[in-house]
């Protein structure tokens, strides 16, 4: 029988008797296109294409096609179409293309097109595209950049609101993809302002009820003339034009004392640009600053974490390495902390 690829024409003449019964699908060794070469009926496929120039196995290697049962095809499967075969493995025949009654809209051309991004999104998942990716992380990274703050066709509060939640709870992806993406450090350096503001104003509300409740108690004249002088120097127009000029000088001071001590342990792979960026998005857990007492020092502390692991996973650092620039800078934040404590303890005495 000769068997004869669809696809680049290559050929084989096999004993007949040494093909199976039952098989009726061949495997072109030389393009690895799977076709039918035997009806249902036991008949060979006619080839109904034009005649070429075959191919045929090299001198001294005689492959002829792999036979195989008559399995179902995978799909991008090559098989000729015969007349009057009309199985479940065969194409069906197109429908003639009819045009729209009047006074009825046409439809669509691509119903894909006009689906959301999130919509899209949606029907992988429930079709189960994404295997292999689950949880929050999953439902986080669906689609789009891994920044999306950075990405501007997002609406902003989306964009925002993502971006927190990425660093809050899969921060080490996060960070991972920093150095990929050239974007400026103005988008950074907003969410940080953002953040830093919103932090701002509800540390300020916290406290102004905090002065209100305790103003009854406080028997000591002193002390209620120093809550009455910082409670008036905390105007509200006052704090939103000075705040965000303090956080910028903030953030470029935090920056250029990490930058410097990660460049006298690893000076090849340390650039203030993803330094830059992994300080300011590190501010992401401070929105936690709305639950009151314990908000803005969890805040602090995760902010802490989130900059360590930041500045690990965005340079490619060893922890060891990481821990040794950023070690000391740790050790002294929280002495300082710990002086704070003191003496917040020591004044409410």
């Amino acid at each position: 029988m000769l068997i004869r690829c669809p696809e680049c024409r290559f050929e084989r003449q096999i004993d007949e008797n040494a093909i199976p019964a039952n098989a009726a699908v061949a495997t072109c060794p030389h393009c690895k296109c799977r076709f039918r070469f035997r009806n249902p009926d036991g008949t060979p496929v006619i080839d109904e294409t034009p005649a070429a120039a075959p191919q045929t196995a090299p001198a001294g290697r005689p492959l002829p096609p792999d036979v195989e049962g008559d399995d179902p095809l995978p799909p991008g499967a090559m098989v000729p179409r015969i007349p009057g075969d009309h199985d479940a493995s065969s194409p069906a025949p197109e429908a003639p293309e009819t045009e729209p009654e009047k006074g009825q809209p046409e439809p669509p051309q691509n119903a894909a097109e006009n689906r959301s991004d999130f919509w899209n999104n949606f029907q992988k998942k429930r079709n189960g595209e994404s295997k292999g990716k689950g949880g929050i992380a999953a439902a986080m990274h669906a689609g789009g950049t891994d920044v999306p703050w950075e990405d501007k066709r997002c609406n902003p509060f989306m964009a925002l609101y993502q971006t927190i939640l990425r660093v809050m709870f899969n921060a080490p992806r996060f960070f991972a993809a920093l150095p990929a993406s050239n974007g400026k450090l103005t988008r950074p350096l907003v969410f940080y302002l953002i953040l830093g503001l919103f932090q701002t104003l509800v540390e300020r509300m916290w406290y102004l009820m905090s002065i209100q409740a305790s103003g009854p108690s406080i028997t000591d004249p002193k002390l209620q003339e120093v809550l009455g002088d910082m409670a008036q120097s905390m105007s509200l127009p006052l704090t939103i034009l000075l705040t965000p000029g303090i956080l910028a000088i903030q953030l470029c001071f935090f920056a250029s004392v990490f930058y410097l001590m990660l460049r006298l342990v690893q000076p090849e792979n340390v650039q203030f640009r993803t330094v830059f960026r992994v300080i300011a998005y590190s501010a992401a857990p401070t929105v936690v600053c709305i639950v009151p007492l314990v908000g803005p020092l969890v805040g602090s502390i995760w902010f802490g974490v989130c900059c360590f692991i930041g500045c690990k996973y965005s340079m490619r650092l060893p922890w060891s390495r990481t821990g040794l620039a950023l070690g000391p800078l740790y050790l002294i934040a929280f002495a300082i902390g710990m002086q704070l404590i003191r003496q917040f303890l020591s004044m409410s005495a």
